[in-house]
């Protein structure tokens, strides 16, 4: 993924480049879990982790020089059809 990111932003850095993470689902169980709250914790869960792949990458010494010229958005997915709350009051 280096090597992609790097061509990016050598070729075409205006170019918005959107990273895809899996498991959405998974992040949004284990922290309901861990906080027992609402739904608001699977969204801070998340920016957690896009911020610190943001750090990562930043940081990096593959990705350091080019990252901040890059126009990223990371994301994170669900891979299942149809995902199930963890518990029931969190429907409503």
């Amino acid at each position: 993924m280096t090597k992609i990111l790097k061509a990016v932003a050598n070729l075409c850095p205006t170019i918005p480049v959107i990273i895809v993470c899996t498991k959405k689902d998974r992040l949004e169980a284990e922290d309901v879990a861990e906080c027992n709250e609402s739904v608001s914790a699977d969204e801070s869960l998340l920016k957690q982790r896009e911020l610190t792949l943001r750090k990562l990458y930043e940081r990096d010494k593959r990705t350091a020089s080019f990252w901040p010229q890059l126009r990223t958005e990371i994301v994170f997915v669900s891979t299942r059809k149809h995902r199930q709350m963890p518990y029931p009051r969190l429907l409503g």
